[in-house]
């Protein structure tokens, strides 16, 4: 038992080590934003939890799925569900992270461009 919860550690721990400097960054952002344009509340930051932190819980989960052996799924088919959820759960924290660098006004006309940012509408990103 003790060689597999040291194999899952080796294929979480990459993905954990990305996904965790990511939140920090976008935490941290994210509160400087707030304190800036005066919006701070309390209760944004349990947005982080729905935005950032769960949805890792659901990638370890895949990959919890992926090292149980399936006799009935094609070959190879969990694995890249598993990269699917990580690459999807990776983008949508650093586009929220994207999206406060372009609250505070850098990178903010390459971000546009891309789609992230307010476009010059005076309305927040929707995340």
């Amino acid at each position: 038992m003790n060689a597999y919860f040291v194999m899952l550690w080796g294929l979480l721990k990459g993905g954990l080590l990305a996904f965790t400097i990511l939140i920090i960054l976008d935490f941290v952002f994210g509160i400087i934003v707030s304190l800036v344009k005066k919006l701070f509340k309390w209760e944004y930051l349990m947005h982080y939890v729905y935005t950032d932190v769960l949805p890792v819980f659901g990638w370890v989960g895949v990959v919890v799925l992926t090292t149980i052996p399936t006799e009935n799924l094609p070959e190879g088919a969990l694995p890249i569900a598993s990269g699917a959820v990580y690459v999807t759960v990776f983008l949508s924290i650093l586009a929220s992270l994207l999206g406060s660098f372009s609250e505070l006004g850098i990178l903010t006309k390459p971000l546009n461009k891309i789609g992230i940012g307010n476009n010059g509408s005076g309305t927040p990103p929707v995340q």
